[in-house]
């Protein structure tokens, strides 16, 4: 008797053993062919739990490019006609999407973008589509030099016939280069995305915020329309801080620009929307109390506010009035209490926008500098413009042309034509005039070396100069682009102890350093280019 129970239990366990080998085969059978329904053929995995209700799957794999430790599916047999999948969960995704990649051609098979949903496919997936969740997700994308590391998790579930609503976390990286690869010059911050989202019909909504480089966030809400791929949204960007502890704007383009954010604050707001032809927009930027230094020319500025409207993004466009306000920039010589009004107009050639100059003007040497209206391109090898001078002092431009033992009181204003191709300056037919009656005071082992062949009359001359009361005074500059300046010294008047004030008309070729107006010249137009070299970045 105990023989027969004993061979009796033995036959069950065996069928029990049996039946469930067979029932896992019958399951993997089953996924395999729901996976050949959508066209994929080529799919791995284990089957290592079947019950009435859940389907479980381990070290699953498509590909070589896309793979799942765990896939857990719950089912309705009540309703396994219409709607089997209840709930589907899974753990440890991971793909690899380059450009061109087979993972892109497997979910695109045409090779270029998906066509839009119509009503009745998007009625189809909602209609079928489970609960969802998938956690420890990481999407790895190579692009444009780049290899970016999309890692997350996404929630959804089903609120009715045709809605689904979810959230999403998502982090953005771009990972680190090998030693021999080639990258873009400009390394993306990390990038955190926290949404919430609802797919209403035709319809995706969502809701939530991006972070980058621990400074800047943004909130974005929009919509999506599936049918025709139209949409827009709403961006703010938060008030931003800067400081020692993380100047965002280094972190996102010091190896383009060189520019360090010491302190001041920028904020935001973007209107954007898209379509297939492409993206448009409207776009705000406001920043108040910017000190920052430009470490390729040593500029450093202080007290930068500027409120800037861009009216078109692609190709990136402002209005003209747009206006840039600095209260000190030091640049060799100070330039103090600048104003920039100016326009970004883009053009398929230039890595960045032209920016045209309406009018240009700062402090200088106790009178003003003003660069004339002027279209400049911030990457281009030449850029030409017109500078004006007024008011400034006698004796503090002559100590900046270089000219040792000049001094004297007086006012004088001009006009300075410049060319600058890369680094170097030329000056073509620049003058500057007295604006009325003055003193020079002339002491100079320069001017006296340019007279000393001149014999009686020009040590008269030399000692008029040493206290001269003139009536006109031009100095005219000339500067080949490659080559040194020339200064040519124009006065007439007298000295009231020489000759009993008897007038003099004097002509003297001065030897002065003009590459240090020259200089000054240079980064005063170098400016608005770093400026907007810190603000837009570089096309690729």
């Amino acid at each position: 008797m105990k023989r027969k129970l004993f061979t009796a239990a033995a036959f069950v366990i065996l069928l029990a053993a049996a039946a469930a080998y067979w029932r896992l085969t019958i399951a993997e059978a089953g996924v395999r062919y729901g996976l050949s329904a959508a066209n994929i053929d080529d799919a791995r995995f284990t089957v290592t739990e079947l019950t009435p209700f859940r389907l479980t799957l381990s070290d699953i794999r498509v590909g070589k490019e896309l793979s799942a430790k765990t896939a857990e599916i719950v089912f309705d047999i009540a309703n396994l006609s219409e709607r089997p999948v209840t709930r589907l969960v899974l753990r440890g995704v991971r793909a690899d999407a380059t450009v061109d990649g087979p993972l892109r051609r497997r979910l695109m098979p045409s090779g270029g973008t998906q066509e839009p949903l119509s009503k009745e496919k998007i009625g189809q997936i909602l209609g079928a589509l489970p609960a969802l969740e998938v956690h420890d997700a990481r999407l790895t994308v190579a692009a444009e030099g780049r290899v970016l590391i999309v890692s997350g998790s996404l929630k959804a579930k089903r609120e009715g016939m045709d809605k689904v609503a979810g959230t999403l976390v998502v982090d953005v990286e771009q990972a680190k280069p090998g030693k021999d690869a080639k990258t873009a010059s400009f390394v993306l911050p990390k990038v955190a995305v926290r949404s919430a989202f609802t797919v209403d019909r035709e319809v995706l909504a969502f809701d939530g915020g991006v972070s980058a480089a621990r400074h800047l966030s943004a909130k974005a809400k929009g919509r999506h329309r599936l049918i025709d791929g139209t949409g827009n949204a709403d961006i703010n960007l938060d008030l931003v801080r800067f400081g020692p502890g993380g100047p965002l704007l280094t972190h996102l383009l010091s190896n383009s620009t060189g520019m360090n954010i010491k302190a001041g604050t920028m904020a935001g707001e973007a209107r954007v929307s898209w379509n297939d032809k492409g993206i448009a927009g409207t776009a705000s930027l406001k920043i108040d109390g910017l000190e920052m230094s430009d470490e390729t020319t040593g500029v450093d500025i202080e007290g930068l506010s500027a409120e800037i409207n861009v009216d078109r993004f692609v190709p990136l466009r402002t209005p003209p009035g747009q206006v840039i306000r600095i209260r000190r920039v030091a640049a060799g010589t100070d330039l103090t209490d600048l104003t920039l009004r100016f326009s970004l107009e883009s053009e398929a050639a230039s890595a960045y926008p032209l920016l045209r100059v309406e009018d240009f003007d700062a402090g200088f040497i106790g009178g003003t500098f003003n660069v004339r209206p002027t279209v400049l391109d911030p990457a281009g090898k030449e850029n030409n413009a017109v500078i004006d001078l007024a008011n400034v002092d006698l004796a503090a431009l002559f100590a900046l042309i270089g000219v040792d033992g000049v001094s004297g009181e007086g006012r004088l204003g001009g006009v300075i034509p410049v060319r600058q191709v890369a680094a170097a300056v030329g000056i073509t037919g620049g003058k500057i005039a007295a604006a009325g009656p003055g003193t020079l005071r002339i002491r100079s082992a320069a001017v006296n070396r340019a007279l000393a062949q001149g014999g009686k009359d020009v040590a008269l001359m030399l000692s008029a100069l040493a206290n001269f009361r003139y009536q006109v005074l031009t100095v005219e500059v000339d500067k080949e682009l490659q080559g040194e300046g020339r200064i040519l010294l124009k006065t007439r008047g007298h000295n009231p102890a020489v000759l009993d004030g008897r007038p003099f008309a004097i002509n003297i070729n001065m030897s002065g350093n003009v590459d240090r107006i020259a200089a000054v010249i240079a980064q005063a137009l170098n400016l608005p280019a770093a400026l907007v070299r810190s603000i837009v970045p570089k096309a690729e």
